[in-house]
């Protein structure tokens, strides 16, 4: 078995290890949409940074981007509003603590103060 090089949360609990798999040829399978007797061993039914999109292979997902400033806290939703009549409204709308902001070029800008903390529906 891999050796664990995760560090401990902030409960002092330290994460699973890593589970070490020769083949990944079934590709993903999410949990519940196969009996787990039925499963193939060459499956996955979760995994991090990979891609399944050709049969028989697994790739490295390609990294990701920064977008706009620090907003000093966890985002605790996120969504994409596409302006379906004139197309120049689309925009990343994020909420974080209680406030919801919408991304303007590479700054977030604050558009409604006051939401419920710790929650984001959208």
């Amino acid at each position: 078995m891999p050796e664990n090089k995760q560090p401990k949360d902030s409960s002092g609990r330290v994460p699973l290890p890593p589970i070490s798999r020769k083949s990944m040829k079934s590709g993903l399978i999410n949990e519940g949409s196969v009996s787990e007797n039925e499963r193939p061993e060459t499956s996955v039914s979760e995994s991090l940074n990979f891609h399944f999109d050709a049969i028989g292979s697994a790739t490295i997902r390609k990294g990701y981007t920064i977008l706009g400033n620090n907003l000093g806290g966890a985002i605790l939703g996120m969504h994409y509003h596409v302006d379906t009549v004139a197309g120049t409204q689309s925009r990343l709308i994020v909420v974080a603590g209680t406030s919801a902001y919408y991304l303007s070029g590479g700054t977030y800008v604050e558009k409604r103060t006051g939401l419920t903390a710790n929650k984001a529906r959208f």
